[in-house]
């Protein structure tokens, strides 16, 4: 589906960007005084990396690492998948839906030229929203365990109260309770 608009016409020119040294806490004051969710990594002009605020929080701060003491370069992502300027924002958000990312750095001829972020096409093309619902709901529902429930448990379509004795009759689950109105 081709939407008209173009990476280009969406992303964000002037990122934030880091050095692989900057502590952690430094990094997500960055993020937080701007209002973002990442920031690039970059050094001398190449591009190294990303760090996201999940990255922080997955990576460093739940295992109870101090943020004070850890690098951006220790946890960041370093196989990017980026995406070309001229790219409709349709592919885009499907690329990213399918990486389960937020976040495409936008490189021309080699060069760093700016972000894209799921925000910034949803803003600009509201009904990609529905795309990107329908991949999260699949890829949520992947992720759930699935419980066995006994052929005997269920809940009675006739009542709606759940029964571990529940029983097929005539077609319809049914708790005993409720087995004579069948």
């Amino acid at each position: 589906m081709r939407t008209g608009f173009s990476v280009r016409d969406v992303m964000t020119r002037k990122v934030q960007s880091v050095v692989p040294n900057t502590c952690l806490q430094e990094c997500a004051e960055i993020m937080a005084k701007s209002n973002i969710g990442s920031v690039l990594v970059i050094e001398k002009e190449k591009l190294l990396g990303l760090i996201t605020e999940k990255d922080i929080v997955r990576k460093a701060v739940s295992k109870g690492k101090n943020p004070l003491k850890m690098k951006v370069k220790d946890i960041m992502a370093k196989k990017l998948i980026t995406s070309d300027p001229n790219e409709d924002i349709h592919d885009a958000m499907d690329l990213m839906s399918k990486n389960q990312i937020r976040h495409l750095p936008v490189i021309e001829k080699g060069k760093l030229i700016g972000i894209v972020t799921m925000k910034d096409v949803i803003r600009v093309q509201p009904e990609l929203f529905n795309l990107v619902l329908e991949k999260l709901d699949v890829q949520e529902e992947r992720k759930k365990p699935i419980f066995k429930v006994s052929s005997s448990e269920g809940v009675c379509e006739i009542c709606g109260t759940f029964s571990d004795k529940i029983r097929t009759i005539k077609g319809s689950l049914v708790c005993p309770n409720c087995k004579d109105e069948v």
